[in-house]
C-alpha cells in the first residue's frame, strides 16, 4: 500500500515479484540461505519458498542415466523427447564421473508446453554443445521452460543473414532460471540481427539465485544486436543474481543495445517490464545501455536493493530507459562507476522516483555536465527523497550531492558483489526511514536504524565492519 512517507510503496513490487516467479514448481538455489518473507515486508516469490516443502519438479519425474548424446535410452536427448508437458527431467542422479554432458547431435528440442530440467544441488553439472548450435530450443509459444541447478555454457548460434537468437537457450515462451549459470554463449549473425547471447525468450525471463556471465550477441554489419546476456520480449525479473561481463555490438555501435540485458514489454498482470531485486549488474558492454536497455509503451522499471556498476557503452553506460508513460523506481540502489561518452549512469525517457539510493561516480568522455542522471522529455521528472545524486539535470529533495565514498565492488557477503561505504561516507544514516529490513546481501545484513534512518544505497554498514577489508587492503 502507498504511504505518505514513501510513495515507492505505491508501486506493485510485492505483487510483481510474487507473480513474476510463480512459474512452474522449480526451486531456487541456496534457498535455505535466503531470508524469510517477513524480513522483506513483501511476499517472497514462489521460487524462493518451495524449499520448505517436498521438492516437486514436475507431475512426472523422468531420470537421466547417461552422459552420452547418442539418443540412447536414458540420455538427456531421449528423456526430453519422451517427456510430456509438466514433466520434470532429473539429472541429479548421474554418477560423479559425469560433470559435463557434451551435445554432439545438435540442439535439444523441447516440444512440450512446460518442462523442468533439474541438475544436482551439491555439485556442478554442465551442458555444452561441441558444434555450432545452441543447447535448448523450446518451441511452444506461451509455454514455460524451467532450468534448475545446471550450467549451460560454450554454445553458439551463427547465421549469415537471418536473425541469430539465443546462444544457449531459445524459447518461444518463457524461461525460468534457478540456481543456474549461463556462460560463454554467443548469438552472432554476419548480416542479420542478433539477440540474446545467453537466453532469448519471446515471453518473459525469470532469474533467481543465478549467474549470467560472459555471453555475447553481435552482428558484423549495421543490423541491431540486443541483449548480450539475455533478451526478454515480455518482461525480465531478476532476484539474488548476477548479470556480468556480457556484451553486444554491431558495426554502428548504437544499434547494439543492452550489454547485460535487453527487455521490452511487460508482465501482463503487473505492468512492469523489469524487476531487479537483491542483484548486481556489473561490467557489461554495449553501444548503449551497457548494463540494461529497457523499452516499453507504458511499463514500469523497478529496482530494489541492487547494484549497477562498472558497465560501459558508447552512449549510455548504466541503464537506458524508454517508456511512454511508465515510471522507473529505485529504492536502496547503488548505481556507480558506469561510463560512456555521454550518459554515464542513467538516461531516461520516463519519470524516475528514487528513494535511499546512490547514483554517483558515473563518468562520460565528452564533458557532458550530467553523467549520473539525465531525464528527457518536458513531462518527465525526478521525484523522491533521501538520495545521493551528484550530477543530474533534475533534482528532488532532500538530496545529497557529495562523494558517497564507496569502496571497491567486492564480495562483502551474500551471493552478489556490492560497494561498501567508508566510515565517513555521507550516505550513512541519511537514507529513508522506511524500506526493507535487509540490504542487498540478504540474511545477516540488517538495515540499521540508530537515528531512525537507514544508509543510502544497496549496502548497509554493519557494526564491527573492518575498514581495511572494505577498503580493499586485506
Amino acid at each position: 500500500m502507498p504511504t505518505a512517507t514513501d510513495p515507492f510503496r505505491s508501486t506493485p513490487l510485492v505483487v510483481c515479484l510474487s507473480a513474476a516467479f510463480a512459474m512452474g514448481a522449480s526451486v531456487a538455489a541456496h534457498a535455505a540461505t535466503l531470508p524469510p518473507a517477513s524480513m522483506f515486508g513483501w511476499a517472497m516469490p514462489h521460487a524462493f519458498t518451495t524449499h520448505a516443502g517436498p521438492r516437486v519438479i514436475g507431475s512426472v519425474v523422468r531420470n537421466v542415466a547417461s552422459c552420452l548424446d547418442d539418443g540412447g535410452i536414458g540420455t538427456l536427448r531421449q528423456v526430453v523427447g519422451a517427456s510430456g508437458s509438466g514433466d520434470g527431467v532429473d539429472m541429479s542422479g548421474l554418477p560423479l564421473s559425469c560433470s559435463t554432458i557434451t551435445l554432439t547431435q545438435g540442439e535439444i528440442v523441447v516440444g512440450v508446453q512446460s518442462l523442468v530440467l533439474v541438475g544436482p544441488k551439491t555439485r556442478t553439472l554442465s551442458i555444452q554443445n561441441s558444434q555450432i548450435g545452441r543447447i535448448l530450443h523450446h518451441t511452444v509459444a506461451g509455454g514455460e521452460l524451467n532450468i534448475d541447478y545446471l550450467t549451460l555454457s560454450n554454445a553458439k548460434v551463427y547465421t549469415t543473414s537471418t536473425p541469430a537468437r539465443g546462444g544457449c537457450v531459445f524459447s518461444a515462451g518463457s524461461v525460468g532460471l534457478n540456481g543456474s549459470t549461463i556462460s560463454g554463449c554467443t548469438a552472432v549473425s554476419y548480416s542479420g540481427t542478433a539477440a540474446g547471447g545467453g537466453i532469448y525468450a519471446a515471453g518473459s525471463i525469470y532469474v533467481s539465485a543465478s549467474r549470467i556471465t560472459g555471453n555475447a550477441a553481435y552482428t558484423y554489419d549495421y543490423s541491431t544486436a540486443k541483449g548480450g546476456g539475455v533478451y526478454a520480449l515480455n518482461g525480465l525479473a531478476v532476484a539474488f543474481s548476477t548479470i556480468g561481463k556480457n556484451f553486444c555490438s554491431n558495426a554502428g555501435f548504437l544499434g547494439a543495445r543492452g550489454g547485460g540485458a535487453y527487455a521490452r514489454g511487460s508482465f501482463g498482470q503487473t505492468g512492469d517490464g523489469v524487476i531487479l531485486a537483491f542483484s548486481t549488474i556489473e561490467e557489461n558492454q554495449a553501444g548503449t545501455g551497457g548494463g540494461i536497455y529497457f523499452v516499453g509503451t507504458s511499463a514500469g522499471f523497478n529496482a530494489q536493493d541492487s547494484t549497477i556498476s562498472g558497465n560501459r557503452a558508447v552512449l549510455v553506460g548504466g541503464v537506458d530507459l524508454h517508456s511512454v508513460s511508465g515510471t522507473a523506481h529505485f529504492q536502496g540502489v547503488t548505481i556507480a562507476f558506469n561510463s560512456a561518452t555521454q550518459y554515464g549512469g542513467i538516461r531516461a525517457f520516463m519519470n524516475i522516483a528514487a528513494y535511499s539510493s546512490i547514483i554517483a561516480k558515473n563518468t562520460n568522455g565528452n564533458a557532458f555536465p550530467f553523467p549520473d542522471v539525465y531525464i528527457h522529455g518536458a513531462g518527465n521528472g525526478l521525484t523522491g527523497h533521501n538520495n545521493l545524486i551528484v550530477a543530474s539535470n533534475q533534482v528532488s529533495g532532500p538530496t545529497l550531492t557529495s562523494d558517497p565514498e564507496l569502496t571497491p565492488l567486492a564480495n562483502h557477503g551474500g551471493q552478489t558483489r556490492t560497494h561498501g561505504l567508508s566510515l565517513t561516507s555521507p550516505a550513512i544514516n541519511t537514507g529513508s526511514s522506511v524500506g526493507g529490513s535487509i540490504d542487498q546481501r540478504g540474511v545477516g545484513f540488517l538495515r540499521q536504524v540508530p537515528v531512525g534512518l537507514q544508509d543510502m544505497g544497496a549496502f548497509e554498514r554493519q557494526a564491527g565492519d573492518d575498514e581495511l577489508f572494505y577498503g580493499g587492503f586485506d
